[in-house]
């Protein structure tokens, strides 16, 4: 039993490996926490996971970060930098009951991370 439930651990971390998604286990909770319960605010999200709502909306920021390009130039001098890497796996959205607020719901990218943890758990 536990050799069992330590290789579908295992499993998780190589597809976030496969996947190279660097995810820490506050981030994997986060990131599950807003699957199971999508529309939740940056606060309750905390309360959800017992962690600092500051913790919390530094998880967000990452998990929802999308890779793009900042082009510049100055004088002769072109650049271009790749910020950021993967693809998002959660969204933030105006809250419906408060529009001050963010309502966080996850990814297509985040749809397919979870589908391979199903399948991971299906194969074992």
């Amino acid at each position: 039993m536990k050799h069992d439930l330590a290789a579908r651990l295992l499993e998780f971390v190589r597809i976030l490996t496969d996947e190279e998604i660097s995810m820490s286990t506050e981030e994997l909770l986060c990131f599950l926490t807003v699957a199971t319960r999508p529309g939740l605010s940056v606060g309750e999200l905390a309360a959800a996971t017992r962690l600092p709502q500051s913790t919390v909306s530094r998880h967000i920021k990452r998990l929802s970060a999308r890779p793009h390009r900042s082009a510049g130039a100055l004088g002769p001098l072109q650049w271009e930098l790749e910020i950021g890497s993967g693809e998002a796996l959660l969204a933030q959205a105006v809250h419906p009951e408060n529009v001050k607020q963010k309502a966080l719901h996850i990814t297509a990218q985040g749809q397919e991370l979870l589908e391979r943890f199903g399948r991971a758990i299906a194969s074992r």
